[in-house]
C-alpha cells in the first residue's frame, strides 16, 4: 500500500493559500477517479484501489501526527510514503520529486514529519511557489494565489498528478 500525503492547513479561510498547494494536487487528483472516502480519525482520508490519499486536518506544523499514525494504522513503509508540499525555493510552476531528502528543510510540515517518523528517507515532490522577499515569509505562504499565478497552476496539477501516478506505479 502506498500513501500521498497533501500538506495544508484545514479550512476554507486557508484553501487558496499558496501554503495548501499539497492540498490542491490532491484534490485535483482525487477529482478525476472514483475513490472512496473512508471514516478516519487522522484527518481526510480517501483510498483509490491500492493507495491512500491523505489531507492533515491538524494545521501544517503538527502534519507529522497524522502522516504518522496513517502509517503505523496500515503498515506502510517510509519508502511507500508520498509528501506533496510547497516549496519557497523554487520558481511557480516548477515541480520536483526527491526519492529520499537530502537535509533538514525549513519547511514547518515536513520538519514535524520528520521528528514523527524520525527519519529523513521518505519521497517527497516538492511544488514551487516562489518567494517574494519584500513580505515576510509567513505572509507570503499564507495569501492566496493571485488570478494569473492560479492560471498557471493548471500545468501545475497537471505535471503533479503525472508524477504521484509514476510514484504509485513504481516507476520513479
Amino acid at each position: 500500500m502506498k500513501l500521498i500525503v497533501g500538506l495544508g492547513n484545514p479550512g476554507v479561510a486557508y484553501s487558496k493559500n499558496r501554503h495548501n498547494i499539497g492540498f490542491m494536487v490532491i484534490n485535483t487528483y482525487l477529482r478525476s477517479h472514483n475513490f472512496k472516502k473512508l471514516d478516519s480519525r487522522f484527518g481526510d482520508l480517501y483510498k483509490l484501489n491500492d493507495t491512500l490519499f491523505l489531507k492533515p486536518t491538524t494545521f501544517m506544523n503538527l502534519s507529522g501526527n497524522a502522516v504518522k499514525d496513517v502509517t503505523d494504522e496500515f503498515k506502510i513503509s517510509t519508502e511507500d510514503i508520498l509528501i506533496v508540499y510547497d516549496d519557497k525555493d523554487i520558481s511557480l510552476g516548477e515541480v520536483y520529486f526527491r526519492r529520499k531528502g537530502t537535509g533538514k528543510s525549513s519547511h514547518n510540515g515536513i520538519k514535524n514529519i520528520v521528528e514523527r517518523l524520525g527519519t529523513l528517507e521518505f519521497p517527497r515532490l516538492k511544488v514551487g511557489i516562489g518567494q517574494d522577499r519584500d513580505i515576510p515569509l509567513i505572509d507570503y505562504v499564507l495569501s492566496d494565489f493571485t488570478k494569473e499565478e492560479f492560471e498557471k497552476l493548471e500545468t501545475v496539477m497537471s505535471t503533479a498528478i503525472e508524477k504521484i501516478d509514476l510514484f504509485i506505479k513504481g516507476e520513479n
